[in-house]
Order: C-alpha cells, then structure tokens, then sequence
C-alpha cells in the first residue's frame, strides 16, 4: 500500500469558534452529536471548575455482542448516564455501528473527574432497530448495561475497564463486554490540525475508509476520527480534509504517536484492515 498524506499535514491555524469544535467533534463521518446542549453545559460547568478537577473523555468499545438480527449483525449503540440521587440522568449517546459483534464508538464524552467523590455512571447498549428514532429506546434491542465508577476506570491498568453486559432476557456472560477508556485531559489547546489524505492501495475495488486514533498508553488507542467512505477515482482514494484539534490526538504532547488505520469496507461489519501509518504532531 502506498498511502501519501497531504501536504496540509502540517498546516496549524488557531480556531475562530473552538467551542463549537469542542462540543461537536463529529463533523466530518463521526456520526450524529445527538445532545450537543446537555454536553455543551457541561462542558462550561467544567471550565469553571478547571483546577479543582481533572476532565478524563471516556470512550467506549464492545467485545463479543450477542447477534440480535436475524440477517445481518447486531447494530450497537451506547447510552451514557450520570447517577444524580436515585436517578440516572441521560448525558449523552454515540454512533451506530451497524452490523458488527465488536464494535469501537469513535463518539466521547468529556467527564469532570473528581478525585475526594465517587461519582457513578451507566452504559446502556442496544442493537439499534428504529433507524429513523434513535431515541426510542424501547423501539430497540437491548445488548446490555453496566453501572460502574468514574474511579474504577481511572485507576485501571491503562485507564481502562472491561466487564461482562449484564442483560436480564439472558444468562450471565452472554451479552458480550464492554471496555471503557479514559484519557485525562491537560490544558486547553484550541490549535487545529487540517489535513486531506490520498492512498493508493494495491486492490482498487470496492470502498475504503479510515480512522485516526490517538495513543493513550503503549498499545492502547482510541479512535477520535472516522472518514466517510470513498471509492477509487481514477487509481487514488481522496478523502475530504480532516480538522480537528490538536488537543484530541496529543493533548499537549507533541510526540505522542497518532496511527491513522485504513479499511475496506463490507456490508457485514468485517471490515478488511489494510494497514495503518503512524506519525506525530512534532
């Protein structure tokens, strides 16, 4: 394979509105930012509290779904809860991943993590079957749902937490796993990265796709970015230009690694991995 990234790789500009960049990273092929207000105040309640609190963005991933569609492969979705008393309120959902059994959300959410509280939260996750409302949830499978502790995935071995779904229509063990990732926040760097990518692959059929990850510790990434799908023109793939800031690929570390991974695309879910270049922001 022979990938050339573009020469906009090092191009740097300070954003005209970074809030809104900062709230609604999905842009371009990330899926739909379906609660833009109740993130965007927290996102305000956090910077007022900046130096009292540390911001950790947790991202999810599955492992071994239960398939819940009869032709294809279970469509997964993940619904982020905060406990407040003895109600859970409602913070946030990701992407669809459609027809795949272990699914990676590239969607996050931005969380205060407050070192003196034990502050609990909820993942739901459904096989979505109402494509045109997300938000009905009783309109969708249910996969599974874990309670857990902000804490218990900080302090984990590379800041992150796998545990079985637990799901009452099935025996234990049955609904897959859930990995949950923090990446604790440093600073509030509003420089953003524009770059357009072009490859040219050996198997120039079907459709192709990336996703730029960011390393959190050693062999631990998480996806931050997904493209939107492209065929060949002419012998090249050509993907449209990714902005995104700087702060979620390397927080303020220049040299930590980003790994962009390139894909053919299948309607199963499967997709073909074709290789991944790495790179940093140095």
């Amino acid at each position: 394979m022979g990938t050339v990234l573009g020469d906009n790789i090092t191009c740097f500009r300070k954003h005209e509105n970074a809030a809104a960049v900062q709230s609604g990273a999905s842009k371009l092929g990330q899926g739909r930012d379906l609660d833009d207000a109740v993130l965007a105040a927290q996102n305000q309640m956090m910077a007022g509290a900046q130096g009292l609190v540390n911001i950790v963005s947790l991202s999810f991933a599955g492992e071994n779904f239960p398939n819940l569609d009869t032709f294809t492969r279970t469509d997964g979705m993940v619904v982020l809860y905060k406990k407040e008393g003895n109600m859970f309120k409602k913070l946030g959902m990701t992407e669809v991943i459609w027809d795949n059994l272990s699914p990676k959300w590239v969607k996050s959410f931005d969380l205060p993590y407050h070192f003196e509280r034990r502050e609990y939260y909820k993942v739901v996750v459904y096989d979505v079957d109402d494509r045109d409302r997300l938000e009905n949830f009783e309109g969708h499978d249910l996969v599974g749902e874990l309670t857990f502790a902000l804490h218990e995935v900080v302090t984990a071995r590379d800041q992150t937490l796998i545990k079985p779904l637990e799901c009452s229509e099935r025996p234990a063990g049955k609904s897959g796993s859930i990995k949950i990732t923090a990446d604790e926040k440093s600073g509030m760097n509003n420089e953003e990265l524009n770059f357009e990518i072009e490859g040219d692959f050996d198997n120039q059929d079907g459709y192709n796709f990336f996703l730029v990850h960011k390393q959190i510790s050693g062999n631990t990434w998480r996806p931050v970015y997904k493209s939107e799908i492209k065929d060949c023109i002419r012998g090249t793939y050509n993907w449209n230009m990714v902005s995104i800031l700087t702060s979620e690929l390397a927080n303020e570390d220049a040299d930590r690694d980003v790994r962009i991974e390139f894909f053919k695309s299948q309607k199963s879910g499967k997709h073909s991995n074709l290789g991944y270049i790495t790179f940093n922001l140095a």
